[in-house]
């Protein structure tokens, strides 16, 4: 917008320039649930769904310029519906009936998720010193080039002494007066 000569957006949270309901929202469990009605069809959809078909005619709700219009009220509305859900089930039935809507997850519900671990996004590596631990692996494919993930994280100061010789030619002799000086190494600093 700016280099259009629009100006600075505003900031608009998880609102949408032109789409409402488009928000995420707390359930009953907790969690948060996304949810956009992207249009006519699929606010009918919700507004049925929530068991609130009087929405659909009311005229602060009838549009979706009515309905960014009147943003605020038709939050409160949803948000008051999503909290009588569960997010996952609310997502699932939601979905099914051709509705954009989503659990937020967070890094504990991603990296036990086996869609996820299937398409390798999830991998678990092993660590020398940390152990096995889940981490994001290659989230994309490529046609002819497998990447994937080779080695875990490297350990405090493992590369130091090729990193420094390699690319600033420090001798091993030099290197050691670094180390003795606590420029580098693979110990934590005193």
């Amino acid at each position: 917008q700016y280099t259009a000569g629009l100006g600075v957006r505003r900031r608009m949270g998880n609102r949408h320039m032109r789409i409402a309901p488009h928000g995420i929202y707390e359930t009953r469990d907790g969690r948060w649930l996304t949810l956009s009605a992207v249009d006519e069809t699929a606010w009918c959809c919700l507004a049925r769904h929530m068991g609130r078909p009087e929405l659909i005619d009311d005229p602060r709700f009838g549009t979706m310029p009515a309905r960014k219009e009147n943003e605020q009220e038709l939050d409160e509305i949803v948000g008051e519906w999503v909290r009588t859900q569960d997010a996952e089930a609310a997502a699932a039935a939601l979905r099914e009936r051709g509705l954009a809507a989503a659990p937020v997850r967070d890094k504990l519900d991603i990296q036990h998720d086996e869609h996820l671990r299937e398409r390798g996004f999830i991998v678990d590596v092993e660590h020398p010193e940390a152990g096995r631990w889940p981490q994001v692996g290659v989230p994309w494919r490529l046609s002819r080039t497998t990447a994937a993930i080779s080695r875990p994280s490297p350990r405090l100061g493992q590369h130091s002494r090729e990193v420094l010789s390699e690319f600033l030619r420090v001798s091993d002799s030099e290197y050691e007066e670094l180390v003795a000086e606590g420029v580098t190494g693979d110990l934590p600093p005193d």
